[in-house]
């Protein structure tokens, strides 16, 4: 997953603006804004064979190296820190639209989100009697769903028929 960088966009929670690439200082809080929170699924550890080695990786990412900024004029220099992230139990959960920025924009294809990246997550670091419980759970539900889809619909007609026989009498 990949987003290009003028197409990022998020919305502050707490001043409401929507913010783009370099737009992290919030007005009304100190610091940066706080955006919508996010997971992150880091995707690279397939290659460990054991199950508990790949349980227990939490691989950590550099996003943005670390350079210094001289100031032609003054001479002064500033140091713009390297920005990394930790993902314990390959997962990175944050509300800091930097971080958010950097992680959607890297183009690491290791790295995804949303719905679809906890899907590829489960079935790179869920053992198959894990995965095999979830889905019948998800099964499970489905049918739930679906009963109580049809024990509606069967209400609904039947008022419709209570409702058919009174108008013909």
């Amino acid at each position: 997953m990949h987003v290009a960088q003028e197409n990022w966009k998020a919305t502050c929670l707490v001043c409401k603006k929507e913010i783009q690439y370099g737009e992290w200082k919030c007005d009304k809080l100190p610091g940066s804004h706080k955006v919508q929170e996010k997971t992150y699924f880091h995707l690279g550890g397939s290659h460990l064979q054991n199950w508990r080695e790949r349980r227990g990786w939490s691989p950590q990412v550099i996003l943005r190296a670390g350079y210094g900024i001289t100031d032609p004029r003054t001479g002064a220099q500033t140091l713009e820190p390297t920005v990394r992230v930790y993902f314990s139990n390959q997962q990175l959960t944050t509300e800091d639209p930097q971080i958010q920025f950097l992680v959607e924009t890297k183009n690491d294809m290791t790295i995804a989100w949303g719905e679809e990246g906890h899907k590829s997550w489960q079935k790179i670091y869920l053992t198959q009697d894990q995965q095999k419980d979830l889905a019948n759970s998800e099964l499970e539900n489905l049918n739930k769903q679906i009963r109580e889809s049809n024990a509606l619909l069967a209400e609904v007609q039947g008022r419709g028929k209570t409702k058919l026989v009174e108008a013909r009498s």
